[in-house]
């Protein structure tokens, strides 16, 4: 729903994507509590559910040393994430629809001179976007944990855009990135309660981490040229 607001916001109506972005972020912080609030009479959390995704332990991997701790015993959510990497990578790639896409964002001149929906292929990038942002707080929410938690995601969403930009706009090199950050994250949970280090302290690990990342360790990071502006069809902005 939040994708689809988004979507009508900077493709129908022109505004900045930015400002939209923040506006819907500042809905979302507080619309669930609300809504929490009306429903369960608590704005902070809801009541905990069963897992709807349980750990799925994999046998054969089990078996081997190291790889069957790190590849086996999680949500189906987490083994579906590793396809939807290679499924993104075949459509952009392979596709007609996936090359309209990328067009959409970085020559939708180039589109709309072949006779193609600038606007209908910029809708099917945000929706399919916030589908795969709707699935990763499925995970948080009922596989990871048991109930929804006021601002659960703790700036994760931020994370991903900065692993998007470490990876240049590539579903492979962006997968990596979103693992490095991964890792930094599991590390600063281990991490606590030892070297008494202060856990706050320890929790900042994957912010820093990403901080130092995006300040001089990326190179150049060039986004699609189009990304962030609207498109105005033939002279339509005069």
């Amino acid at each position: 729903m939040a994708s689809l607001i988004h979507a009508i916001i900077t493709i129908i109506f022109r505004a900045d994507q930015i400002i939209s972005g923040i506006g819907i972020n500042i809905l979302a912080l507080g619309l669930p509590g609300l809504l929490s609030s009306t429903m369960f009479g608590t704005p902070s959390s809801t009541p905990p559910v069963v897992k709807w995704f349980k750990p799925v332990n994999i046998s054969w991997i089990e078996r081997i040393p190291i790889a069957g701790e790190i590849f086996s015993g999680h949500s189906i959510l987490v083994y579906f994430s590793f396809i939807v990497v290679v499924i993104t990578f075949v459509i952009f790639r392979e596709t007609r629809f996936g090359l309209r896409i990328i067009a959409s964002g970085e020559n939708p001149s180039a589109l709309e001179v072949a006779g193609i929906s600038v606007v209908k292929y910029r809708f099917y990038g945000v929706l399919l976007s916030g589908i795969l942002g709707g699935a990763g707080g499925a995970y948080l929410s009922i596989s990871h944990g048991t109930q929804f938690i006021k601002n659960m995601s703790a700036g994760r969403g931020y994370i991903a855009l900065a692993a998007l930009i470490l990876g240049k706009w590539k579903p492979v090199p962006v997968f990596l990135a979103c693992l490095l950050f991964g890792f930094a994250d599991a590390l600063q949970i281990r991490l606590q309660g030892k070297f008494g280090i202060p856990v706050e302290f320890i929790q900042m690990i994957p912010y820093i981490l990403t901080i130092l990342i995006l300040a001089g360790f990326i190179g150049k990071a060039i986004p699609p040229k189009a990304s962030g502006k609207p498109y105005y069809r033939g002279g339509e902005k005069l």
